[in-house]
C-alpha cells in the first residue's frame, strides 16, 4: 500500500476540519500536551532504523499517515504541508502543546521541530522541549559553556509559541527534564550543582522578563530525595510505571496507570500526570536499534495493546478527571501524552497509515468535551 502525498493531506484534513483558531485550547481548563519523538521527516541517520522497524507487514499501519509503504519498506520523509497538517489535526483535537524530545541540530530527529518553527500556523499548538542533562550542564563543570547553553534556552523560550503553564494564576515556562543518574554524575557531578545550575537559569529567566521556568522532573521511582534536590518544580514521567505483562490488555495498563497517577499525588510534590494510549516494543525487539541495548533473547510477547478509541476517550476522562480533583498536586492543570509519534514503541496517536482519519485524536476531542 503507498500513501501519496494528496491521500496524506486529505486524510488529516478529515482528522481536523478546519482550524482557525487555537481559543478553545487556550481556556481549556486542563492542557493536554503530546510526546513528540520524531523519526519520520527524513531518512537519514538513526531514523533509518525506526523506519526499518516498521517494514514488516505487522508493524506498517503504524508508520504516520505521510509515510510510504510498500511491500516490506517504509519510508518517511515530512516538509512543511505534512508538519502544517499536523498541527491543525492536534489543534483540532484540542492538544494545546507538543513536548519535542531534544535532539542536536542537524539530527533527523530535529527536523520536524524545525519545520514547526517555520510554519506560520505554529501559535495553534504551542511547543516545549524534553531536554536531557547534557543539554543543561557540561563534562568539564565549565560555567561559561553551561551559561551559553541557559542563554540558547532562554532565546527559545522568549518566542511566542513557547508553551506557559498556568501554576496559580501565574503563567511559567514548561521545561521537561529527561533525568539519568549517570548523566547527572557526567555534567553536573552532584545534586547540588545540578539545583545551583537550575537556580541560576531560573533567576536569568526572571531577570530577562521571559517568567519562572517550570521545571518538571522525569522521575520513575518518585524518589522524593531526588526530587528535593534536584531544583526541579514538580514530578512527572515519560511513560508510565508497569509490570510486564505478556500479551496484556489495554484495560489492565489502564488500571496501573491509574495507580500510578495516585501514587504520584501520594508522595506530596506538584506531578503532571502521564497519560498512556499502549506499550509495544515488539519491532525495536525484532530489529535492535542501535540507541537501545534490547536483549535478544527478550520475550517477545511482553506487551500491552493499544486501546481502543473508546477505551483512550475514557483513559483521557480519567487523566482530566484527576487533574480536576486532585488540585494540590496538579497545579498546572496539565496532561502529558505518551505520545504523539513513538509510532515504534507502541504509543502513537497521530494519524497512521492504520488510522489515516486519526480516531486518537478524535477520542482527545471527545474527552474534552469538545
Amino acid at each position: 500500500m503507498t500513501i501519496t502525498r494528496r491521500t496524506l493531506l486529505a486524510s488529516i484534513a478529515s482528522a481536523a476540519a478546519v482550524v482557525r483558531t487555537n481559543a478553545f485550547a487556550s481556556t481549556q481548563d486542563v492542557q493536554i500536551g503530546a510526546i513528540r519523538w520524531d523519526a519520520w521527516y527524513s531518512k537519514t541517520d538513526q531514523s533509518v532504523s525506526a523506519q526499518d522497524n516498521l517494514s514488516p507487514k505487522l508493524y506498517q499501519p503504524r508508520a504516520p499517515v505521510h509515510c510510504s509503504v510498500s511491500n516490506e519498506t517504509v519510508s518517511c520523509k515530512g516538509d512543511q504541508a505534512v508538519l502544517d497538517a499536523e498541527i491543525s489535526a492536534a489543534a483540532q483535537a484540542g492538544i494545546a502543546f507538543w513536548a519535542f524530545d531534544w535532539f542536536p541540530a542537524g539530527s533527523s530527529f530535529r527536523r520536524a521541530w524545525t519545520l514547526y518553527q517555520s510554519s506560520s500556523i505554529n501559535h495553534l499548538v504551542k511547543w516545549c522541549p524534553i531536554a536531557g542533562l547534557a543539554d543543561l550542564g557540561s563534562t568539564s563543570r565549565s560555567a561559561k559553556e553551561m551559561d551559553e547553553k541557559v542563554r540558547d534556552w532562554l532565546e527559545l523560550m522568549s518566542s511566542p509559541t513557547f508553551f506557559r503553564a498556568r501554576v496559580r494564576g501565574v503563567e511559567r515556562p514548561l521545561f521537561f527534564i529527561f533525568y539519568r543518574a549517570e548523566e547527572m554524575l557526567k555534567y553536573f557531578g552532584d545534586l547540588p550543582s545540578l539545583r545551583m545550575r537550575l537556580d541560576q537559569f531560573k533567576k536569568a529567566a526572571v531577570q530577562r522578563g521571559i517568567g519562572n521556568p517550570y521545571f518538571v522532573l522525569f522521575n520513575p521511582a518518585l524518589d522524593l530525595n531526588l526530587f528535593s534536590n534536584s531544583g526541579a518544580d514538580a514530578n512527572s514521567n515519560y511513560i508510565s510505571d508497569f509490570r510486564a505483562q505478556e500479551r496484556g490488555s489495554f484495560s489492565e495498563l489502564d488500571r496501573q496507570v491509574r495507580h500510578y497517577w495516585d501514587r504520584m499525588a501520594n508522595i506530596g510534590t506538584e506531578i503532571i500526570p502521564i497519560a498512556q494510549v499502549g506499550w509495544d516494543k515488539r519491532p525495536r525487539l525484532d530489529r535492535p536499534v542501535p540507541w537501545d541495548r534490547a536483549d535478544h533473547k527478550a520475550n517477545r510477547n511482553l506487551y500491552y495493546e493499544m486501546a481502543t478509541p473508546a477505551e483512550f476517550t475514557e483513559h483521557m476522562r480519567a487523566a482530566i478527571g484527576f487533574v480536576r480533583r486532585n488540585t494540590n498536586s496538579c497545579v498546572s492543570r496539565t496532561v502529558l501524552v505518551y505520545s504523539w509519534d513513538e509510532c515504534d514503541e507502541g504509543g502513537c496517536i497521530m494519524p497512521t497509515v492504520g488510522d489515516p482519519g486519526g480516531s486518537y485524536l478524535r477520542a482527545v476531542s471527545r474527552a474534552l468535551d469538545r
